[in-house]
């Protein structure tokens, strides 16, 4: 059955609205995974600072101040 141009064209217009629609969506997934590798990175490192650094509740002023 052939298509008219008319048809054609809504056909065309119809898969532009679907891949538009897809881009968008493949935008926001993507803006999503970089926010959350970002939030992940950011709670290793604080991880590892506070391996490294005391807590701050155990460290009390006599202690800062005893150090020569």
């Amino acid at each position: 059955m052939a298509k008219t141009k008319a048809e054609k064209i809504t056909s065309i217009d119809e898969e532009i609205r679907q891949l538009t629609n897809k881009k968008k969506w493949l935008i926001h997934e993507q803006k999503e995974q970089e926010r959350k590798d970002r939030t992940n990175r950011l709670y290793k490192r604080m991880g590892l600072f506070e391996s490294l650094v005391p807590r701050h509740d155990t460290v009390g002023r006599g202690t800062i101040q005893d150090i020569p």
